[in-house]
């Protein structure tokens, strides 16, 4: 049986609607008997997530979902250099990513 981490790169790799869907049902699958935590590159990071975590899925069909936190994290900077960000979030880092992909201000 194919691994999770190789099922969940074919599936970002795959350019092919037909192939997609391939993917998406050996994924669900796989989380019938358990749920493995994968390792996604995402803007720079790398991030362990659960193969059941649809944000990496969800961003192949919409790239641009919440790349305006990148944007307003960037043009703050430039207005407050000293600003810091907290992150109130409590989920895999993805909003970490996005806003470090874009600005370099402390993030707690």
């Amino acid at each position: 049986m194919i691994s999770a981490q190789s099922l969940f790169n074919k599936f970002l790799s795959t350019q092919s609607r037909q192939q997609e869907k391939i993917w998406l049902l050996l994924r669900q699958h796989k989380l019938k008997t358990s749920d493995p935590i994968i390792q996604w590159n995402y803007h720079e990071s790398v991030l362990d997530i659960n193969l059941s975590h649809d944000l990496p899925f969800n961003l192949k069909q919409f790239p641009l979902y919440s790349q305006n936190l990148g944007k307003v994290a960037g043009i703050i900077q430039t207005k407050y250099p000293k600003a810091g960000i907290i992150d109130v979030g409590a989920n895999i880092g993805d909003s970490v990513a996005v806003i470090r992909h874009c600005s370099e201000a402390p993030v707690l």
